[in-house]
């Protein structure tokens, strides 16, 4: 049509009152999209379409659709909004299986879908018909809900359009007092929708009451019976409930994932490359007051998962080491992990060449010997001490030992092959302590 000053290019969409068209803005042609009021449901529908128009027109907010431009006085009665590439549906069966969408995909939709229910709620607004056909995307991170029009707000003509009694919205996606009566719904029955829509993006299938969220994420199952719970008393009791849990699931999810591919680092299966060693540095960074998380990695990582970080940045690694045998001396642990720690120390101070993490392994074990009265750690960090007789080691061994009280030292000088021992460490470990002589 010509004289509606747009022009219709193609039909991308019609329910049984509406048909919306691809247009051609005749002064400038852009494209919209255009949703019109079927002409034999303009008696009837009229005012609800004029409703969710003006009320479109007021909301403003970026993941709202928005109104460029009405026509509502006569017919053809239309509405003209931005044109999206697809609906949340067609979006849905363009990734296929769950394990195919990206985790950040699934976060960035879902979140924005509540950031626009939300600011409609704290407008009076209930939307009343959340499903994926109902909210359009050109990516993730562009995306708007639409279809406004059996929405009910404080001022709004709908409210007076819904008699008691009466069900309005799509089967499976209603709340049950909605389904009851549509006149008597809150922002609690949003949120059953809501829960509806975040279970399908986890790979549910919506087409019966029942729900078989066995395959979903536990946070997400938790969140997902929290919204769809027949009482709505015992849902969220707002959006921004629902947002507050929404972001801390995401942040566990994305600490598990994380995780994950610090565990796969730590096999070393492949070839590690620098950027990886960066990624894995950074990550422990991150989690770096995680002290079980830390622990973990030093105890079980690879050697050649150690190497390749201490290659890439000797000293990111050895603020690890750092940490990690501060957590370790400090600690009650088993017997037998001690002996394990040892063991492993050991095992470390073979893989790295830097004289200063190797000098705080020993003293560490030094210090876990002495708090657990552990002969076999204190026989691990003697051997380490006459396996340091170099330069380098010694200067940075030195001054830690000194550190130590007489008790710690005595300990441990009980286990040294005396005649190994450098002159620079004698004077530490009392003068019965011979004295190496390349080192003189």
């Amino acid at each position: 049509m010509t004289n509606t000053g747009y022009i219709d290019i193609r039909q991308i969409a019609q329910t049984n009152k509406y048909v919306v068209h691809e247009a051609a803005r005749i002064k400038d042609q852009r494209c919209f999209a255009k949703k019109q009021l079927l002409k034999e449901y303009e008696f009837l529908d009229a005012d609800r379409f004029r409703n969710e128009v003006r009320l479109l027109a007021r909301l403003d907010h970026p993941n709202i659709i928005r109104v460029i431009d009405q026509h509502l006085n006569d017919a053809p009665m239309f509405v003209i909004t931005p044109l999206y590439k697809q609906n949340l549906r067609e979006w849905l069966r363009e990734q296929g299986a769950p394990e195919c969408q990206l985790k950040m995909d699934i976060e960035d939709v879902f979140t924005r879908i509540l950031d626009a229910v939300a600011y409609a709620h704290e407008q009076g607004v209930i939307h009343r018909d959340l499903k994926p056909e109902n909210i359009l995307l050109n990516s993730p991170r562009d995306l708007v809900v639409i279809d406004f029009n059996i929405s009910i707000s404080s001022d709004s003509e709908n409210q007076r359009l819904t008699p008691p009694g009466q069900a309005l919205g799509t089967p499976h996606y209603i709340a049950p007092e909605q389904l009851r009566d549509a006149s008597s719904v809150d922002e609690r029955s949003d949120i059953f929708s809501l829960g509806i829509i975040l279970y399908e993006l986890h790979g549910g299938r919506v087409g019966s009451s029942i729900l078989d969220l066995r395959d979903l994420p536990s946070t997400v199952r938790r969140i997902v019976e929290h919204c769809t719970h027949a009482d709505r008393t015992k849902r969220f009791s707002t959006v921004r409930d629902l947002i507050r849990t929404w972001r801390l699931a995401c942040d566990l999810n994305t600490k598990q994932s994380e995780v994950n591919e610090i565990e796969a680092f730590m096999l070393a299966e492949n070839e590690i490359t620098a950027s990886q060693a960066e990624r894995i540095l950074d990550l422990f960074e991150a989690y770096a007051d995680d002290e079980d998380f830390v622990n973990n990695f030093f105890m079980n990582a690879d050697q050649q998962a150690v190497v390749a970080l201490e290659g890439h940045d000797a000293t990111r690694l050895e603020i690890l080491i750092q940490r990690w045998t501060k957590f370790f001396s400090e600690t009650n642990w088993p017997f037998s992990y001690t002996d394990d720690i040892a063991k492993r120390c050991e095992s470390l101070w073979g893989w790295i060449g830097s004289s200063s993490a190797r000098a705080e392994l020993i003293t560490a074990l030094i210090i876990l010997a002495n708090r657990h009265n552990r002969y076999f750690v204190w026989r691990v960090a003697a051997r380490l001490i006459e396996a340091s007789q170099t330069k380098e080691t010694i200067e940075q061994l030195a001054p830690r030992m000194m550190m130590l009280d007489e008790d710690e030292l005595a300990s441990v000088s009980e286990y040294l092959a005396k005649p190994k021992i450098s002159s620079k460490l004698r004077p530490i470990f009392g003068s019965g302590v011979g004295v190496s002589a390349n080192l003189n």
